[in-house]
């Protein structure tokens, strides 16, 4: 760091906004690359050292001014009590273009609740009841297919099952394996080129990476099966309720936010995100009963007081407390999703810290 560059951080971590308030304090950095090359190497050991500068931490990587926040208040501030004072940003939504921007996930005001409308019917409480049907026989399936002694490699047996969950419930489709294998293959090219987001934005545009031709394979061949999918459904003459007919449906009225291009997007989230978290929970969740012999113990101990042996129901679900409390603690140690990004749409004060409207929270 030159002496220019400590100069200027330290008078912005301690100069004042006009009522008194500092930006929070935050790591030494290197000139111009900031905390980049730290923020890459190891992205949660990073995390994890910015805890040591308080409940807010400022820093810079990948061009952009960063503060991390955990504090719980201030997250709730950010993202329930005050969320209108906030967007999810330019970094966010660069996240957003990889993979579907106008999906629900990145909408955002009118049009997140317009789309939101339109898919509401396809989560009322009957219909997840129906969803637990599918998620019970394709699980029994594959269990059923092991056998004892026999080495699984979860993620990728997870990963299976939820994607055919996903498919079988909420698109009435059943997946042939060609079909799979390139969601299977877009998840992995859009998580590699997420782990190498900001190092790639230090690259010329016209440099071509091994990591981004991937990338733009699965995309293209996920596009082309999306597209397909959708003409199909539109040639299908079957009275459908499913979440694929409704987002076919939405694309031909009016008012729903769901232009062709957003009825691709969706597909693309539900497809990805909807399956690829649940399978990196349970196999997380997998991965810590095996290193508890206890806690193991007690949970086969309430499935066969509960179950008597039988396949679990929906309705079993509140007898299953302690089978709760296993997911609950599996997805507060090794969430899938384990940040989020917004940007003030003003500057703003959190936690007693001055935050400009250029920040990524």
């Amino acid at each position: 760091m030159t002496e220019l560059d400590r100069a200027q951080r330290e008078h912005r971590t301690s100069e004042g906004s006009p009522d008194g308030h500092r930006l929070p304090p935050g790591p030494a950095e290197l000139p111009v690359l900031g905390s980049t090359v730290a923020a890459s190497r190891d992205a949660l050991g990073f995390a994890e050292s910015l805890t040591t500068h308080g409940d807010l931490a400022s820093y810079s990587a990948f061009g952009e001014e960063f503060v991390a926040v955990f504090d719980p208040e201030v997250v709730e501030t950010v993202l329930v009590s005050r969320n209108d004072a906030f967007e999810k940003g330019d970094f966010e939504m660069a996240f957003g273009d990889l993979v579907a921007p106008r999906g629900l996930a990145f909408a955002e005001g009118e049009r997140w609740r317009r789309q939101r409308t339109a898919l509401q019917s396809a989560f009322t409480p009957e219909r997840i009841r129906s969803y637990a049907d599918e998620m019970v026989a394709g699980t029994a399936a594959m269990a059923d297919d092991w056998a004892d002694g026999e080495v699984v490699e979860l993620g990728d047996a997870f990963a299976s099952l939820t994607l055919r969950v996903l498919t079988r419930a909420l698109f009435d489709l059943d997946f042939d394996a060609e079909r799979g294998a390139v969601v299977r293959e877009a998840t992995r090219a859009i998580g590699a080129i997420m782990d190498r987001f900001g190092l790639l934005s230090f690259l010329p545009e016209w440099v071509p990476t091994r990591t981004e031709r991937r990338y733009e394979r699965a995309m293209a061949d996920l596009d082309a099966l999306v597209e397909s999918l959708i003409a199909e459904r539109r040639g299908d003459t079957a009275d459908r309720d499913d979440l694929l007919s409704l987002l076919v449906a939405a694309a031909d009225a009016d008012e729903t936010g769901m232009e062709p291009e957003a009825v691709r997007d969706q597909l693309v989230t539900f497809l990805f995100a909807g399956h690829e978290t649940t399978s990196t929970a349970l196999t997380y969740a997998c991965w810590l009963l095996a290193g508890n012999p206890e806690a193991r113990e007690r949970l086969d101990a309430e499935l066969d007081a509960v179950l008597g042996g039988r396949d679990p129901a929906f309705g079993d679900l509140p007898e299953l407390d302690y089978t709760e409390r296993v997911v609950r603690e599996a997805l507060r140690l090794y969430p899938p999703v384990y940040s989020l990004y917004r940007q003030p749409r003003t500057e703003t004060v959190l936690g007693g810290y001055r935050i400009p409207a250029d920040t990524t929270l």
